[in-house]
């Protein structure tokens, strides 16, 4: 396949999603829109794949029909009333995903450049946040944790204070891949990890569909940039 007709149909597909939202909008529609999406997103895949000659990898089939087994089977059984957590933990997993392929753009020995090596610890990150915050709000929606926020002493300034050290971690594994670049990648691990955590803690119960609102467009996000890695 060459870059035009992949351009070109890369460009319906996208099109394609934007009309699903567009369905997803009002209640008539909403499930239609749903099926749109995920079937355009799908098809996505298998172009991708195509184009990349990768279609006839077992590994990647394996992983595809692995996923859409879990899927079919968590979302059958979870009750209605359940879905904000399970929605919760399902971008955590998307974002957990995209810290995965961001890792291996960063330790592939093929030398990423210096916009892919940013975009990968950028969304290593974010990847890590999503996931960690993610399944904080899923355990206290599902009672697992305690609905009560959760406030340290100076909270604040310790989330913010794990905010500057992920930064700088991300900057310093852009900007000095050859200094100390694993210790970089670990501490965007655990800084990532450590505000997903501390940044949900300390919302309560009732507030917890806004803070999964904003982690699933976080989820999406890192996801966005991971592509560019």
């Amino acid at each position: 396949m060459n870059a035009i007709t992949y351009n070109i149909i890369a460009g319906i597909l996208v099109a394609a999603v934007l009309f699903g939202l567009r369905l997803m909008n009002k209640v008539p529609t909403a499930v239609r829109g749903n099926l749109f999406c995920a079937s355009a997103m799908g098809l996505a895949i298998l172009v991708t794949m195509f184009k990349d000659g990768s279609l006839a990898s077992p590994a990647l089939w394996l992983a595809i029909a692995v996923g859409m087994t879990l899927g079919l089977t968590l979302s059958n059984k979870v009750k209605m009333i359940q879905m904000p957590q399970m929605v919760a933990f399902l971008h955590g997993i998307g974002g957990g995903a995209a810290a995965i392929v961001s890792f291996l753009v960063l330790t592939d020995t093929g030398a990423p450049s210096a916009f892919e090596r940013g975009s990968a610890c950028l969304a290593l990150a974010m990847g890590m946040t999503t996931i960690a915050g993610s399944f904080v709000a899923a355990g206290k929606l599902h009672q697992i944790l305690p609905q009560k926020p959760v406030i340290l002493p100076d909270h604040t300034k310790i989330i913010m204070a794990i905010l500057a050290v992920m930064g700088f971690s991300v900057l310093m594994g852009t900007a000095f891949p050859q200094f100390l670049f694993g210790f970089f990648i670990f501490l965007m691990f655990v800084t990532g990890t450590a505000f997903g955590i501390g940044f949900t803690l300390r919302v309560g119960g009732a507030d917890m569909p806004i803070t999964i609102s904003l982690l699933n467009s976080m989820g999406g996000v890192c996801a966005a940039i991971a592509g560019f890695a």
